[in-house]
């Protein structure tokens, strides 16, 4: 997949990761709060045209959720609900 062209373009794009740990982060309040602040600080810096916040990033894979392609049949995996490698 990394040979295709995903439909984007990937130049002049920054990714971090981040661990939220914490009480502040067991409810999706803390993290959306996070998120927004985060954000609009990214938004601020000049130069930066646009933020935005994701649990996976595109063709990178995430949480080892499976994905069906239309038109082809099931996997074993996926009548079974196992996960797809």
């Amino acid at each position: 997949m990394r040979n295709v062209n995903p439909g984007f373009s990937p130049h002049n794009v920054l990714t971090m990761e981040m661990s939220l740990t914490g009480d502040r982060f067991q409810k999706t309040a803390g993290v959306a709060q996070l998120t927004h602040d985060g954000r609009e600080r990214l938004n601020a810096i000049p130069g930066v045209e646009a933020s935005a916040s994701t649990c996976c990033l595109p063709l990178e894979g995430g949480f080892g959720l499976p994905f069906i392609v239309v038109g082809r049949p099931l996997g074993k995996e996926q009548q079974t609900g196992g996960a797809v490698g």
